[in-house]
């Protein structure tokens, strides 16, 4: 127990120094929609395969994620698992840091639709339960469950980077079952990667393209 708490601690911090404001325990109900807004502000939803491989840039591999950079997502990182029963698992944050998100997708999924809300509800392991409502957007060719995690719900972070499985629920029933051996390193990689796109991006804002301009 000692080990989880002070784990916890050093996760937490880490997300107060990215400026995060403090926690709270719940998604809201309008989470989908808020990151449905924030997708179509982005070419992410219509890109293709090439479009989305040239606009990801690795990061690391730590374990079984992969940690990347979405250009798309004014350089978002993210991490990312797939797993061998067809089902990934992406979770990033969005362009302007107000909000993370999580993408499911799974090649089974053939009655999602793009445009409806999914009630969903997240439990790691035996902790508290997480809800909130996913939008179903298309991405290349199949519609992914999309959920925005605000940014100042500071214990998602900490549950997911702590937690062996991930547990997911729509309307009682079993969405998916997810090992997430690992997630501390790569939690903690994520805000390291993120830490340092904000550093990167800050420095670019300072140096304008146009020399010349007034």
């Amino acid at each position: 127990m000692m080990v989880n708490v002070m784990s916890g601690t050093s996760m937490a911090c880490k997300l107060a120094e990215m400026t995060l404001t403090p926690k709270t325990g719940w998604f809201g109900r309008r989470a989908g929609a808020v990151f449905l807004s924030i997708l179509a502000l982005t070419v992410l939803a219509g890109a293709t395969d090439l479009e989305i491989q040239r606009s990801t840039i690795k990061w690391k591999n730590v374990g079984p994620w992969e940690i990347g950079v979405d250009q798309q997502l004014n350089y978002g990182c993210f991490l990312f698992a797939a797993y061998e029963d067809g089902t990934d698992l992406k979770f990033g944050f969005s362009s302007n840091m107000s909000h993370a998100y999580i993408m499911i997708t799974d090649r089974d999924w053939l009655s999602l639709k793009e445009g409806e809300s999914y009630s969903l509800v997240f439990q790691f392991d035996r902790k508290p339960r997480w809800s909130g409502d996913a939008a179903g957007v298309r991405v290349r060719n199949t519609v992914a469950l999309v959920l925005a995690v605000p940014t100042l719900a500071e214990d998602f972070f900490v549950d997911f980077a702590l937690s062996k499985r991930l547990h997911i629920t729509h309307k009682g029933k079993s969405v998916a079952s997810l090992n997430l051996k690992g997630s501390y390193a790569a939690t903690d990689e994520l805000l390291n990667c993120q830490k340092n796109m904000q550093v990167m991006k800050s420095e670019r804002s300072q140096y304008s393209a146009d020399p010349f301009s007034q």
